[in-house]
């Protein structure tokens, strides 16, 4: 894919367009690096480019855990309890379109 953008602003761009609770937060500690990720709002990712995307990372196994359990205990407690994301779906309270 050539879109005239780094790696990572095209996997930001990437992530953008997924589903609209999911929002990437990159933390940087230089200024040309925020930059840089900030350039990835204008990366436009095409429907091609997301199927090579996608079939590029579907020849890959994931390995592990995405956290250690302690910390996947603590995530979305609202949604174990009763009191976030009810009739939800992923986690996510927000409403399936």
């Amino acid at each position: 894919m050539t879109k005239g953008a780094t790696p990572a602003q095209v996997a930001l761009a990437w992530l953008l367009v997924q589903k609209p609770w999911i929002v990437p937060i990159p933390g940087t500690a230089k200024l040309e690096h925020l930059d840089a990720n900030l350039g990835a709002l204008e990366v436009e990712l095409t429907a091609a480019d997301m199927r090579e995307i996608d079939e590029s990372v579907s020849k890959h196994e994931v390995q592990g855990a995405r956290s250690s359990e302690e910390l996947l205990q603590a995530t979305d407690v609202g949604a174990r309890l009763g009191t976030s994301s009810v009739g939800g779906h992923g986690m996510s309270s927000l409403p399936r379109k």
